[in-house]
């Protein structure tokens, strides 16, 4: 028997406009699950009680959460944390260590609006139509056009053409740079003709059977016959959950709600997950150039990011070893069609992880962020190839 806990960050209820148009917006929601054995369960609560009142200062309505490290504590991943949260987060995942079971979903906000656009298109006779729809979401997100955005929902007769306007315009801006965008633009030129069979959305309400689509999967590989799954409460007391439903609609079996106050296993779930989301979110906009600059130049991390303590590095080795090694297969996560965010994160735990020590960062600081951007451009490659192959 386990006992698995569920909770989540970067919640949208609703994908619409004034969701994707705010200036805190970032399109991944992220999902974390942590477990262990039944029999675990006093122990770990008693190692994780104490942790919470050793910080019982930065507790907020009685509870530690992922709040209590604020999101400019991740402008240079862990290198821009101060002593206080290095402390606080190498505790955490000191007792996060020892546990049996770690997930991870990712999904993607602006995918979920692209899938409802595409989803009478008949793509039999494109060769990997995933990758057609990857080029359309990451359009979206790397520049956000606004007159697009708006149409999705405000106008949506004019949305396709405003649409097929935007990728025509990135196409003539790409050209001049065409050694680095030229691939970019074989894929736009392709969407045009795609967005002919385009059709408005159905609904912007956000789809929770994505954050569960790939743990009944996970748990049968992992042999796990008996388990309890308890989520955070969705809404409000006697609100119809969404969370809830959709989990037992994707055939999760044994499933609870109840509010973090009442349990250890949401609020380490809601640790993780807060912090996997407000770092992968740093991450992305280190590494996207500002929306209203047209230049069109590839983007690497400042410096910053790798001028790190001993102790800060070795916050990425612990969260890396949280996230692959916990797990006897390696990762246990689930993406949508678009995981950049995701792969970018994970590539650049995997690249830090690597070093033994800071000198070895600091002898070659000039360049560490050209290899890390390579590391994370090949992982990013072998797993949209490995992708096509699986497709």
């Amino acid at each position: 028997m386990y006992n698995f806990y569920y909770d989540e960050s970067e919640h949208s209820r609703k994908v619409n406009y004034s969701t994707i148009s705010s200036e805190n917006f970032y399109d991944s929601f992220v999902t974390a699950i942590v477990g262990w054995k039944s029999d675990k369960e006093s122990e770990i609560s008693e190692k994780y009680t104490a942790f919470e009142e050793t910080y019982s200062f930065r507790k907020k309505n009685g509870e530690l959460k992922s709040d209590t490290i604020k999101p400019n504590q991740f402008k240079s991943g862990f290198a821009s944390f101060n002593k206080q949260n290095i402390e606080l987060l190498s505790d955490y995942l000191d007792i996060i260590s020892n546990i049996d079971f770690v997930y991870l979903s990712c999904t993607s906000k602006i995918e979920f609006i692209v899938f409802q656009l595409l989803r009478k298109h008949d793509f039999s006779i494109i060769l990997n139509w995933n990758s057609i729809k990857y080029s359309i979401i990451k359009a979206l997100i790397t520049y956000r056009p606004q007159e697009v955005i708006k149409n999705i929902y405000n106008s949506p007769d004019k949305f396709i053409e405003s649409l097929v306007n935007f990728f025509t315009e990135r196409i003539e801006l790409n050209k001049k740079n065409p050694k680095l965008k030229w691939k970019e633009n074989e894929a736009f030129e392709i969407i045009v003709q795609v967005l002919r069979d385009a059709e408005p959305i159905d609904s912007v309400d956000w789809d929770y059977h994505m954050a569960f689509e790939g743990l009944s999967e996970v748990i049968n590989k992992s042999g796990i016959n008996q388990y309890i799954l308890t989520l955070d409460k969705e809404g409000e007391k006697d609100e119809v959950s969404r969370t809830l439903a959709s989990a037992k609609e994707m055939g999760l079996e044994n499933i609870l709600e109840d509010d973090s106050k009442n349990h250890f296993g949401i609020r380490m779930a809601d640790m993780l997950a807060g912090i996997v989301a407000k770092f992968m979110k740093s991450l992305s906009h280190s590494l996207h150039n500002d929306v209203h600059n047209e230049a069109v130049s590839k983007t690497l991390l400042d410096k910053e990011w790798f001028q790190l303590s001993e102790k800060q590095l070795s916050l990425y080795k612990k969260l890396y070893h949280v996230l692959h090694d916990i797990n006897a297969d390696g990762y246990f996560n689930y993406t949508g069609v678009y995981c950049d965010d995701f792969i970018a994160f994970r590539s650049l735990l995997e690249y830090m992880n690597h070093f033994n020590n800071v000198e070895e960062i600091s002898q070659d600081i000039d360049m560490i962020p050209e290899y890390c951007n390579g590391y994370m451009i090949s992982i990013l490659s072998d797993y949209f190839k490995q992708r096509s192959m699986d497709n």
